[in-house]
């Protein structure tokens, strides 16, 4: 069952203050600016109290009125910013925790023997600079590092290039550029000021 043939409306429970509350799995959640799309995203949509996200368990939790959005309309505002949402559940949880956790063990395991086989080819190259090696072994040591550091960046880096290839790109909206233009002004109007202003007088003048 795909994400827009679920019954999302199963899901929905009933919260305070005549509205519905509704928790989700949320995948591709890494950082606390993935909390802040996601929370601003939702409150875009019409109804929507309140939307909090947990980093650490990936839940998220959703208070609206149910007359001016549906549970379809959030889950599918969640797809077009780039995550996959699910319904909440402890023990489904722990196993995508445990399959992700697994998964970054391996590549940080591949990235810490490559990177120390590679200091060591570095060591050699360092040491060999104060003796007599030559431009030819210098070269091939460097070649080889690279040989090793190429695969191990492609392999280790797989789940943080796999998540940004799944966000779509898009531009900021226009009242964050132009807060953003505004606070670019005001600092530069203060570096300018500060630059124009005379030093401060530390010492006093010996009469």
């Amino acid at each position: 069952m795909t994400v827009h043939q679920r019954d999302w409306q199963a899901f929905v429970t009933p919260g305070k203050d005549g509205a519905v509350h509704m928790d989700l799995a949320v995948d591709g959640i890494t950082c606390a600016a993935c909390m802040g799309d996601i929370e601003r995203g939702l409150k875009r949509l019409p109804g929507i109290r309140t939307a909090r996200v947990n980093l650490t368990s990936q839940r998220l939790g959703v208070d609206w009125v149910e007359d001016e959005t549906g549970a379809d309309e959030i889950v599918a505002e969640l797809a077009r910013l780039g995550y996959t949402a699910h319904p909440f559940d402890p023990a489904s949880h722990r196993e995508r925790q445990d399959k992700t956790g697994k998964e970054l063990l391996r590549c940080l395991a591949v990235a810490g023997f490559a990177g120390m086989n590679i200091m060591l080819l570095s060591v050699s190259v360092w040491s060999g600079n104060a003796t007599d090696i030559t431009p030819e072994t210098r070269d091939f040591f460097h070649w080889l590092s690279a040989l090793i550091a190429l695969p191990t960046v492609a392999y280790s880096g797989r789940p943080f290039l796999k998540k940004r290839a799944e966000r779509p790109v898009e531009r900021p909206p226009e009242h964050g550029r132009a807060d953003h233009d505004r606070c670019q002004s005001r600092n530069g109007a203060i570096a300018r000021a500060d630059r124009a202003a005379p030093a401060p007088r530390l010492f006093r003048d010996r009469p």
